[in-house]
């Protein structure tokens, strides 16, 4: 019974990253217009995700030092992504 859960784990895994590789190239959309969109929203996705990223850690990481150094930096980072 192990054996057999690991490898429909597995199974879903692989059907899961399948998904995800199609969603993330869009090669299921139809025409060139939606693959160039689908192309510029990942790009902002991920660009999105690696500035906030650090953020998040710098908020955390401030947070456990102090709760005044915590909420300081909060409202710095908060102030900081009104122009986005």
């Amino acid at each position: 019974p192990t054996e057999r859960t690991s490898c429909c784990c597995g199974g879903r895994f692989a059907s899961w990253m399948s998904s995800l590789r199609v969603f993330a190239r869009g090669s299921d959309l139809a025409t060139s217009e939606e693959r160039r969109a689908n192309r510029v929203a990942m790009l902002l996705f991920f660009s999105l995700l690696i500035h906030n990223f650090p953020e998040g850690l710098a908020v955390a990481a401030s947070a456990l030092e102090s709760d005044q150094l915590g909420m300081t930096v909060t409202i710095g980072v908060m102030i900081h992504n009104i122009p986005e």
